[in-house]
């Protein structure tokens, strides 16, 4: 599968107030805390906007912590990764995953959004290229992502 990146990506927490985004922020994280559920949002590309919640790891405390988090993305398959200053070592590490999974991958510091298949796969299960942290569960239409236009390398 050919890779395509992505120059705007954005990972950031979320306020009652907007949040004003340069216009160099392709992919966006955006969280709220609602007790113990931390929300997400994700922009990719400035229009594609989901949502998204934390889980209660480690390595997702680090993430939350380190928000907003901004960066140039890549496919491999049907995952979107894109490097972060986060520094964590593997956590409970898996490689196959689910629909949805976000992921911290420690050889890159890099932020994964998982919604299919990816090169690694065997079938149709969701492979990472690697053990990976599972820090978060995109929620919602996955669509969007699997018609992104990207910039070509």
């Amino acid at each position: 599968m050919p890779r395509k990146s992505f120059k705007k990506i954005i990972v950031m927490k979320s306020s009652k107030k907007p949040y004003t985004i340069g216009k160099k922020l392709p992919v966006v994280l955006h969280f709220k805390e609602k007790g113990s559920i931390v929300k997400v949002k994700i922009i990719i590309n400035g229009t594609i906007r989901l949502d998204a919640v934390l889980n209660e790891t480690k390595t997702a405390q680090k993430i939350y912590e380190t928000l907003p988090i901004q960066g140039n993305g890549n496919t491999w398959g049907e995952e979107i990764y894109f490097p972060s200053n986060v520094e964590e070592c593997l956590e409970k590490p898996k490689e196959v995953l689910e629909l949805g999974d976000i992921a911290y991958w420690p050889p890159m510091q890099a932020i994964c959004f998982f919604y299919g298949p990816t090169s690694a796969s065997h079938g149709d299960e969701i492979r990472a290229a690697g053990p990976v942290n599972v820090v978060g569960k995109i929620k919602g239409d996955y669509a969007a992502l699997k018609n992104l236009i990207c910039d070509s390398y």
